[in-house]
């Protein structure tokens, strides 16, 4: 480590050389790290190479998810719900065999592993909705989904911000494709890209919270396929409720305390 005493202050690297501040001192190291050349040909970093590949694959399909969800994902999904899903699909493709840097993203072998995914660990959509419900209900097909939730009491049931005055609940479905290795591309892409990202909602009317009953509740999407999905694609399902405070004649949405869960995967 050496330090930099000319008058001209640089910070960054240059010419090999990492020019940086510390406790008020400009300093200079050589810059460190291997290049990303040698870690693309060496055969040494063959195993750092399959595990970059594995992860762009794990990423990719995290992205699939999020993008048949992109109607509510940026209001109700926490700033972490892309690296989480990148978690959840990189433990996916670990539990599938194949050559290294090559294995599937098979989510529909693994649903599992999506079930009761949070799309917002902080606000947990169990810590807001305690009324009791039956999952929601897949037809044969896969590609219409109805969730009936009984009458309840908001008083009981709901846990709402301050100046709350109503809530929707909503039913989100997401058809999420299998992410397989591509030789020719070098890099993973769905399986089945003609259904991969399509997303539907639905929502109820607004609900008040200081009803003592709220009647039935049946929300129901249908992509209208009218066949059978692929079997490399998954119908993944997510119950939530957004919160809203009422002004005159207009429904406002409340930024926080809002919640989204995967429920069920057909």
């Amino acid at each position: 480590m050496a330090r930099n005493t000319s008058f001209i202050k640089i910070e960054g690297t240059l010419e090999g050389l990492t020019f940086y501040k510390q406790d008020g001192k400009n300093l200079v190291r050589s810059a460190g790290g291997v290049s990303k050349d040698r870690i693309m040909t060496d055969p040494k970093y063959k195993r750092t190479r399959e595990n970059m590949m594995e992860f762009g694959g794990s990423a990719s399909a995290g992205k699939g998810f999020r993008t048949a969800f992109s109607g509510v994902v940026k209001k109700l999904g926490d700033s972490r719900i892309s690296s989480r899903l990148s978690k959840v699909m990189h433990r996916i493709l670990d539990m599938d065999s194949g050559a290294r840097g090559e294995r599937p993203v098979a989510i529909s072998d693994h649903t599992v592993q999506l079930k009761n995914f949070e799309f917002n660990v902080k606000c947990a959509f169990s810590s807001r909705f305690y009324a009791p419900f039956a999952a929601p209900v897949v037809n044969a097909n896969r590609d219409s989904v109805t969730w009936t939730i009984p009458p309840f009491n908001p008083d009981f049931s709901v846990t709402a911000p301050e100046g709350a005055t109503h809530f929707r609940l909503l039913l989100a479905s997401g058809l999420v494709s299998n992410y397989e290795y591509e030789s020719a591309t070098k890099g993973y892409s769905p399986t089945d890209e003609e259904y991969d990202g399509k997303g539907l909602i639905s929502y109820s009317g607004h609900i008040p919270l200081n009803s003592e009953t709220a009647s039935d509740t049946v929300l129901t999407v249908d992509f209208a396929i009218g066949s059978a999905l692929p079997l490399e694609v998954t119908n993944v399902v997510a119950g939530g409720i957004i919160f809203y405070q009422e002004l005159g004649s207009t429904f406002y949405e409340l930024a926080s305390d809002n919640a989204l869960k995967v429920l069920t995967l057909a």
